[in-house]
């Protein structure tokens, strides 16, 4: 019989201070599929993002400005704060 492992995550909220969450446990518990389900909603909007990112950088009719707006608005469309991870 194998012992179950404890590891500590960095969970994908912070907290109301913004220090980083970790949990620490096997990964099993209603926290951890909490933030697999944040997790994976946050990478689906990147990849839509770098979809449109893609599309814009296709497209010659794109101002500078716009091209730089959209890099600074991806930690607020994907839940995340700049530099947080």
């Amino acid at each position: 019989m194998s012992e179950s492992q404890t590891t500590v995550r960095l969970l994908p909220w912070s907290t109301s201070d913004g220090n980083p969450c970790f949990l620490a446990g096997d990964g099993s518990g209603y926290v951890s599929r909490v933030a697999d389900s944040i997790e994976t909603m946050q990478l689906d909007v990147a990849d839509e993002l770098l979809g449109h990112a893609d599309d814009m950088l296709g497209d010659p009719k794109v101002t500078v400005r716009e091209l730089r707006f959209l890099p600074r608005s991806w930690p607020r469309r994907c839940g995340t704060r700049a530099g947080s991870r």
